[in-house]
């Protein structure tokens, strides 16, 4: 999708719409350590999280670099993290 001369593809709508269909995404100049975003589900309550290649956690806390970013990409991951401490919701 485009809008004028901006490509849309690869931007944040692109990324939350990825997330809320259980996929993850992660900005290209991440690395696989930095993790990935994912909706989380902890005590009932859903939220997106940064996920580590070690299995834990945190609620991400988004910056203007990051909404206004057009490097989003699907995370493709090269070790399985853990996933004793959340559940990954595909549901919305």
């Amino acid at each position: 999708m485009t809008t004028g001369n901006n490509s849309i593809s690869n931007g944040f709508s692109w990324a939350l719409l990825e997330i809320k269909s259980g996929n993850k995404v992660a900005r290209s100049g991440w690395d696989n350590a930095e993790g990935y975003l994912a909706i989380t589900k902890d005590e009932g309550d859903k939220f997106i999280s940064l996920v580590y290649q070690d299995g834990g956690y945190k609620k991400w806390q988004e910056t203007h670099e990051d909404l206004l970013a057009e490097d989003w990409i699907s995370y493709s991951e090269e070790i399985e993290p853990r996933r004793k401490k959340f559940i990954i919701s595909k549901e919305w």
